[in-house]
Parts: C-alpha cells; structure tokens; sequence
C-alpha cells in the first residue's frame, strides 16, 4: 500500500491572500509622535510627548558638549509620577508598529466590524502624516481580528495579541509605587 500526498506549490499568478506572511501595516519611529488617542470599550485616553533636553554625560556628573533629546509620555489629566512610563511606552510603540498576518480581499469594512470598530487609536504628528487604526471583529474562523488604517483602504488580518495593550483603563497605567501598601 502506498500512500501519495499531494502538495501544492503556489503559483506566481495566485493570490497572496491564503498566505500567512508578516505584512508591515504601520511602521513609524515612536518619537516623532506628539499625541496618541486611544478609544476603547473602557473610555478614551489622550497621551502626549514631551521633550527634554538632557545634557548629563554617562556618568552622571559632568556636563557634557552634546546634548540628547528625551521622550516622555504622559496621560492628560493625570501627573507624570503617577503613572507608569513602561505601560504608556508598550501603548505607544503599539500605536507605531502594527504588524498583520495577511490581506483580506474578499471582505468590505462592514462585513469586518471596522465600521463601528471596537478599538480606534488615532495618532497625530508634526513631522509625518497623522492616521487612525481601526480595530474591528474577530475572524470567524478564530485566526485573528480585522484592521484597517485611515490611509489606506486595505484590510487586514492581525493576531488577537496585538491590541493587548490597547485594552486598559486609568488604572492600569499607574505608577504602583505611587500607592500605599
């Protein structure tokens, strides 16, 4: 008894889109972004930059010719000690680098929930275009979720784990030292 598996090659003329690839969707430097909005099931958040100029040298005592420009994030309404910069910096380094697993051609935007998203950041910038990421339903299937961009009219398919960090509320970003026992 023999048994033949057959396994297609695919063609150069078929369509990419029964692929499983990395796809960049979004890809921009997290410092030239000056505020991050992100609208999800628990309230809206407003995040932005602010810029310090530091003139220390490495070990810490001497000032030095050059100086280096700092990135700080900060949720408006709330003081800068009292959140937790890691958690902000895993929001925004989201916001600028969105990864997905395919294209999907053969859906529209309402068929993908992206019409009434569940997840909407909206990212502005004084040196690059500023845009939107939509998140919409699950797959049916259970591969991943939708997302579309406000520049681009394209769908994709991306991991459930790429929007963990977009699913919080005030409290998760704060400082816990800033608490008592």
């Amino acid at each position: 008894v023999a048994v033949i598996k057959l396994i297609p090659e695919l063609e150069d003329d078929e369509a990419q889109s029964s692929v499983f690839e990395d796809i960049k969707v979004v890809d921009v430097d997290s410092d030239k972004l000056s505020t991050v909005t992100v609208k999800n099931s628990k309230g809206e958040f407003k995040f932005y930059s602010v810029t310090s100029e530091s003139t220390e040298s490495e070990s810490g005592d001497t000032p030095s010719a050059e100086s280096e420009k700092a990135v700080s994030w900060l949720l408006d309404g709330v003081e800068m000690d009292k959140t937790s910069s890691s958690e902000i910096n895993n929001i925004i380094s989201s916001a600028a680098s969105v990864t997905a697993m395919r294209e999907i051609e053969t859906k529209t935007a309402a068929e993908c929930g992206l019409d009434k998203p569940v997840i909407k950041v909206d990212v502005q910038s004084d040196e690059i275009e500023g845009y939107s990421i939509l998140v919409g339903s699950a797959s049916p299937d259970g591969t991943g979720t939708y997302l579309k961009t406000s520049t681009s009219d394209k769908i994709y398919l991306v991991d459930d784990g790429a929007f963990n960090s977009f699913e919080f509320e005030a409290l998760d970003l704060a400082n816990t030292s800033s608490f008592a026992a």
